[in-house]
């Protein structure tokens, strides 16, 4: 499968590479932080597709009503990982970790800082520290994993709760794209990890170079990875019938937000480029029968999509996890994929 996309031509051929790094180059000449608004984040993502002004998702009000809920995601995404991590053998005691996109809070980052792990962030857009919403959900964090974990420490939570801060002995954190990760010296990342963030990234050729170059060489990397359509799950594929041209502006105005369309299949390749050998990923969700057929129909009159060459099978998945290794430690011609579900 991977071999037939390079003989279609769409890494290379077909300019797509060189687009996104132009498109990257000029959306980042200039990225002023906008004002926080007074907005819950279920406006915000709702006005992010509405309009060409945009306001990144973490820099928006965050209600406080949300933190209960907000700490039991983060919690569950920690656990997620905890549990890939162990599976493939791995202690979290004294790792340097990476949460790259962590979002409106670190509570996931913390957690497994928690379980022994030295932790930083890295986000395009760093959320800044907002008193009345992460004081409490910090401090709500830190409970719930004394209650429930005796043996985890909660010094970084504790740490950052008394100074209504985020100190850099507790956790380090980096303003930087996933393409520009020069603050992080070669080689020097044991784990990696991403939830919902390489969907949206700008140019996924560099960001995947970078991720290789930080890692050490027995380092690991774990990114779940939503490749729908966001502006609408109901039609997860909808935005690949739109023209380079067209969607490179769409893409721009939501900053990034609705998602870079990118398909399974292609990121392997670029992962397999920028120099991972061993490369497995977990579809999670996929379209269903009903919308593929519909869609199906609809791409051969897109005209200006690059999607036109694509089969159904290429197109299917639209959700799941990719585990990133430096060394191969199985055979195989391009990629190890692993069916079913999480």
């Amino acid at each position: 499968m991977l071999q037939r996309v390079l003989n279609k031509g769409l890494l290379h051929g077909s300019g797509l590479v060189k687009k996104a790094q132009q498109s990257f180059r000029n959306a980042t000449r200039s990225r002023e932080k906008p004002k926080i608004t007074e907005m819950s984040l279920d406006d915000s993502r709702r006005i992010s597709f509405g309009n060409n002004s945009a306001i990144p998702v973490n820099y928006l009000h965050r209600d406080k009503a949300f933190i209960e809920k907000d700490v039991e995601y983060a919690v569950q995404v920690g656990q997620n990982f905890t549990k890939r991590i162990s599976e493939n053998g791995i202690d979290l005691a004294g790792k340097t970790l990476l949460d790259l996109g962590p979002g409106t809070n670190f509570g996931s980052a913390l957690y497994l800082a928690s379980l022994g792990a030295r932790v930083m962030v890295a986000d395009r857009f760093l959320a800044p520290w907002e008193d009345n919403y992460h004081y409490e959900f910090y401090a709500r964090l830190a409970l719930w994993i004394k209650e429930r974990l005796p043996h985890a420490s909660t010094a970084s939570l504790d740490r950052i709760v008394a100074c209504h801060d985020y100190p850099d002995d507790a956790i380090l954190r980096y303003e930087a794209t996933a393409e520009d990760l020069s603050a992080i010296a070669d080689g020097t990342i044991d784990i990696v990890l991403s939830n919902a963030v390489l969907e949206h990234v700008m140019d996924p050729v560099i960001c995947f170079k970078e991720l290789f170059r930080i890692m050490t060489s027995r380092g690991i990397q774990f990114h779940q990875v939503d490749f729908r359509d966001h502006k609408d799950f109901s039609f997860p594929l909808d935005f690949l019938l739109i023209g380079d041209i067209e969607y490179e502006k769409i893409f721009k105005d939501v900053n990034g937000e609705r998602g870079n369309r990118w398909r399974p299949i292609e990121y392997e390749m670029l992962m397999r480029q920028a120099g991972f050998s061993s490369i497995s990923f977990h579809p999670s969700c996929y379209a269903e029968d009903d919308y593929l057929k519909i869609f199906m129909a609809k791409l051969p009159q897109a005209f200006a999509s690059k999607y036109q060459s694509f089969s159904i099978n290429d197109l299917r998945e639209t959700s799941g996890y990719y585990i990133l290794k430096r060394e191969m430690e199985w055979s195989g011609s391009m990629a190890q994929r692993a069916g079913g579900s999480e």
